[in-house]
């Protein structure tokens, strides 16, 4: 094993300003990229790939899962080490927990991306590659599944969240701490993670709606999944997962069509946990059949869910995996 592919999919890395009215657009090939890096980097076998130029908005699960498709057929080549993939930071989350929740290899896959577009002086494209083709490179970083390198510093994929809308050290894993640190090129890892479960969907068709509780709201959200042909529904509730009795009243109807509804909390730290009787509270909905997801953010336990569904697994099955996410299995 000796390459390292590069998988180029867009995003702020990929960018430049427009010189007619100063706004950043895509711009780059990864051709154009790896010449920014030419005599920085100790790994000198590179083989590039681009998978496309995606402001990261554009990207969908269509698009996540034939990356995911060429992200399997590279894993499975005995000449390459590990694979590094390019992608624009605004859900650059998503698509990594996506791959996490499908990759089932040790081959390390570190997604990677830019704050800054490279016409800026502060341009941290090139730094943050580097550091993930050192990441990617490393015999350490072998069996952690999907991790992000960003700013120096290594993250799994399924704890990771873009927390500030432009500084460059904008990714943070919260209370669960990031595995370890990119410097002068030593990979350092802190602690150690247990691999989840992983599924493997023949393509992605499940629907599933993410709705996000405030103060007032109605059941309407919850009755537009049911009424159209939902498969799952995630709720960002209040707190330890508590919600008003009008929305536990319709997601217990969406439990007895057979929807499977996951309760989070839109708190950004702490879990959900069935602590409150009243009418509303967690532990009611527990009762009626819903997962509680943990400490897993709604945005991630929604890609969780839609592969779940997507694979075939039937609600005991994705509680139980739920549970084995959050380690209580």
């Amino acid at each position: 094993m000796s390459k390292i592919a590069i998988i180029f999919t867009g995003g702020t890395i990929a960018m430049e300003k427009n010189k007619e009215n100063g706004l950043a657009r895509p711009a780059l090939s990864g051709k154009a990229i790896i010449e920014k890096i030419s005599g920085k980097i100790n790994h000198k076998e590179i083989e590039i790939h681009d998978f496309g130029n995606y402001p990261s908005p554009h990207i969908g699960f269509s698009e996540m899962f034939s990356l995911y498709n060429l992200v399997d057929k590279i894993s499975k080549r005995k000449d390459i080490k590990g694979i590094v993939i390019t992608h624009g930071t605004d859900i650059l989350e998503e698509t990594a927990y996506f791959l996490d929740c499908i990759y089932g290899g040790v081959m390390p896959i570190v997604m990677v991306g830019a704050m800054r577009n490279s016409s800026e002086m502060q341009y941290d494209g090139t730094t943050n590659l580097i550091n993930a083709i050192a990441v990617a490179s490393s015999n350490k970083s072998r069996g952690y599944g999907v991790l992000v390198a960003m700013a120096g510093e290594i993250h799994a994929a399924r704890d990771v969240t873009k927390t500030h809308t432009s500084k460059i050290e904008t990714f943070k894993s919260k209370d669960k701490g990031l595995l370890g640190v990119i410097d002068h090129n030593d990979v350092i890892f802190y602690r150690n993670i247990k691999r989840r479960l992983t599924v493997k969907p023949k393509k992605i068709n499940a629907k599933v709606s993410l709705i996000k509780l405030v103060a007032g709201i109605n059941g309407d959200f919850v009755q537009y999944s049911i009424r159209n042909n939902y498969q799952g529904i995630v709720i960002e509730a209040f707190g330890r997962g508590n919600m008003p009795p009008q929305i536990a009243q319709k997601l217990k109807e969406a439990l007895k069509l057979n929807l499977v509804v996951v309760i989070c909390s839109r708190c950004p730290e702490g879990r959900v946990y069935p602590d409150y009787g009243y009418s509303g509270g967690a532990h009611e909905l527990k009762q009626a059949g819903a997962i509680l997801a943990g400490s897993m953010s709604g945005v991630k336990a929604r890609i969780r869910l839609t592969t779940a569904l997507s694979s075939g697994l039937d609600r005991q099955a994705i509680g139980m995996m739920f549970s084995e996410d959050e380690g209580l299995n």
